[in-house]
């Protein structure tokens, strides 16, 4: 059964954060961040296809504006600049990532 869009990428987010969302809180910590910029292509490696989608960019290209509501009221937000798109996250996600529920 697929999940909605922002379910999809929470999957995503959240295997990455148990594999490496220590390492990266800790950097960001000791630089003094509270919030953390992920390129999306990091989360390619974490994507289940079992949530629906075959890739990331198929999730990316089925948000619309309810699912960015539904991230960003979890603190979670989508970033475009020219370089790429990023999925800007609380530290307390990456150091605990239980507390993504999906």
């Amino acid at each position: 059964m697929a999940l909605s869009p922002g379910k999809a990428l929470l999957v995503a987010l959240k295997n990455m954060a148990e594999s490496r969302g220590k390492g990266i809180a800790g950097i960001a910590k000791a630089g003094g961040q509270k919030r953390v910029k992920i390129n999306v292509r990091a989360l390619y490696k974490y994507h289940d296809e079992e949530t629906g989608y075959r890739l990331v960019e198929d999730i990316l290209n089925s948000i619309d504006e309810k699912e960015l509501e539904f991230l960003e009221s979890l603190g979670i937000k989508l970033v475009k600049d020219r370089w790429g798109i990023y999925i800007e996250v609380p530290v307390e996600i990456l150091e605990n990532p239980d507390s993504i529920n999906v």
